[in-house]
């Protein structure tokens, strides 16, 4: 379901300034796009970082992201549920590993939507604000006599 939803829905959402991420965006603009574009289509870096800035990535590097996201599902089974299965102790360390790297993820998110999508919102909306503080600071000197 969520690839064909990524496929009819999610690959537009965040382009030309569009509200909405999805979590394939984000992390193929933390580089990914560039890996994928050199070692499967033998893409220019510059061409990659491009589509990570404008988010208009092709549907061959979602297919690959997919089909690397199957592959490390299966994976976990063997190497994470298997281990769980066979001792309480490996499960709770595992959901204790799950739970730091579940909230230290969350943590960059949230600091990403409060701080890096959001400023140039507010830059925008606060522009004409702040360039008149800037002139009007800047004829000013600001420095304290300590004399």
């Amino acid at each position: 379901p969520y690839t064909i939803w990524q496929l009819l829905v999610g690959l537009d959402l965040p382009k030309n300034g569009g509200k909405f991420d999805t979590v394939y965006h984000s992390t193929m603009r933390e580089g990914l796009c560039v890996e994928i574009g050199k070692r499967f289509w033998k893409r220019s870096e510059e061409l990659s970082k491009d589509q990570s800035r404008t988010n208009e990535f092709e549907i061959r590097d979602f297919v690959i992201y997919a089909m690397g996201h199957g592959i490390a599902v299966f994976t976990s089974l063997f190497l994470l549920a298997y281990p769980c299965s066979l001792s309480q102790y490996v499960h709770g360390a595992i959901l204790v590993i799950c739970t730091a790297i579940c909230t230290w993820r969350g943590a960059r998110r949230y600091t990403y939507y409060s701080t890096k999508m959001y400023s140039e919102l507010i830059q925008k909306h606060f522009a004409a604000e702040l360039r008149r503080e800037t002139t009007s600071y800047g004829s000013v000197d600001m420095t304290v006599a300590t004399h």
